[in-house]
């Protein structure tokens, strides 16, 4: 194979000088050819794990930088801009014309803009928001990875010439706690446009059914974030402002969409589950099942669908409640210590606990076939079902009691329980007001 090889090298080799020898033209294109091969070979070496000439990260130039040293440029510039982000969010343009002339006509501007501000606030025509309270952080990495992409997988010699004599900039941002994200964004929607109401799902006595739903006006979340990011990171100071814009939303999940996922609800708890715990169970019903479900909007195959799932913060305490008033085994003894404003609660460490909330999840894959993204189909509950129309089973595992853990972490492994409750009412003073308190006690277990 090898001399058959060479063989055919040198073909191809006489093949082409004697074309050289008799075409210009393929002599022309040879030397081109292998120039450009020359040329690309030592542009290889010569940026090797670096940024290619032009490209930019935001305002830091990063040409023929490596990703070390890009990632502390980044950061130089632009950490100390994230930590102390504030960005004023105006409901309308009118909001922020008016805090600016105020500040504009006092004498003391400080305060008459402070003044202006707190009543824009109040009005709901003004929000403050920090980036350490939506959980901004710096994707550095990521964005030096694009960085060294462009030219490369992004674009190729198209934009590794873009960028040699245009420039190429990557947008910097920031990447935000999702949860905090939407509560800013739902507060200035009940503001200034209309929340969409996807159809959805609720549960009565066993039985999902069909809530309403309607398009709405609202703020694009991916929008809102790229403003967050142009008042936190453009400016030295790291504060900005923007007036927030609602847009058409419509409906993700329609009526037809939400009567499936109703379906598949109803078919997965028809029959209920079956819980085994250290040789004793007890059952659920489907009214039990259906006081822990929750149906979610989740992208699917490039569209919606509405998700149900066991809410793990619902089943979790039943679980426990109910492992509690079938144990029989030797109790886990806890004890109680303080630790400045905690309480901090430890076991001999011998003991066993449920697994409350790995069991809260192998029912929702039962009977949901979470984390599929498809919404559930029905009918993933039936392996785990002894025969038709029987409960889904499903075991309570267990684990070795934490020698020490938080109040929150051993409530949450049922190493301690609520056993009484009550609540007193009073008035205080002569006028109307009344206060409520309710008082817990916690056994050992």
């Amino acid at each position: 194979m090898l001399a058959l090889a060479g063989r055919g090298a040198s073909w191809a080799v006489r093949s082409l000088g004697s074309l050289v020898r008799r075409s210009r033209v393929a002599l022309a294109v040879t030397v081109l050819a292998a120039a450009l091969v020359a040329g690309g070979a030592v542009d290889f070496g010569l940026n090797w794990g670096k940024a290619y000439a032009g490209v930019s990260i935001g305002e830091v130039d990063v040409s023929g930088k490596d990703a070390e040293e890009m990632r502390a440029l980044v950061e130089q510039a632009y950490a100390a801009r994230l930590a102390a982000g504030s960005a004023t969010v105006f409901a309308s343009d009118d909001a922020a014309a008016r805090v600016a002339d105020a500040a504009a006509k006092a004498e003391d501007e400080a305060l008459a803009e402070q003044r202006s501000v707190e009543e824009a606030r109040a009005a709901k025509q003004l929000w403050t928001a920090d980036a350490t309270a939506l959980g901004a952080v710096l994707p550095a990495e990521q964005l030096v990875e694009e960085a060294l992409a462009v030219g490369r997988e992004e674009g190729g010699l198209g934009a590794r010439l873009a960028a040699l004599f245009g420039g190429w900039t990557v947008e910097v941002r920031a990447d935000y706690d999702a949860g905090a994200l939407e509560e800013l964004a739902a507060d200035i929607d009940a503001t200034i446009g209309s929340p969409r109401v996807d159809f959805g799902l609720a549960v009565d006595a066993g039985q999902a059914r069909v809530t309403e739903g309607h398009d709405g006006s609202m703020v694009d979340r991916a929008a809102f974030a790229r403003e967050l990011d142009r008042a936190y990171l453009t400016r030295p100071d790291g504060r900005g402002s923007f007036v927030a814009r609602a847009e058409y939303a419509p409906l993700r999940i329609d009526r037809n969409e939400a009567q499936a996922a109703c379906d598949a609800v109803n078919a997965a708890i028809a029959d209920g589950a079956r819980f085994t715990w250290a040789g004793t169970s007890w059952e659920a019903t489907a009214a039990d099942l259906g006081e822990w479900v929750v149906a979610t909007p989740v992208e699917h195959n490039g569209g919606w669908v509405l998700a149900p799932s066991l809410d793990e913060a619902k089943a979790k305490p039943a679980i426990l409640a109910h492992v509690q008033q079938t144990r029989t085994g030797d109790p886990v003894h806890v004890t109680f210590e303080r630790a400045d404003d905690e309480v901090r609660v430890r076991t001999d460490g011998a003991g066993e606990v449920p697994l409350a909330a790995e069991t809260a999840r192998a029912l929702d894959a039962a009977l949901f076939g979470a984390g599929d993204g498809a919404g559930g189909d029905g009918g993933s509950a039936s392996a785990h079902r002894p025969g038709p129309g029987q409960p889904v089973e499903v075991a309570v595992g267990s684990g070795t009691a934490p020698e020490t853990s938080t109040f929150d972490e051993a409530v949450s492994l049922g190493l301690v329980a609520e056993i009484s409750s009550y609540t007193t009412e009073f008035t205080s003073g002569a006028g109307p007001r009344t206060a409520t308190t309710t008082f817990a006690s916690y056994p050992t277990c």
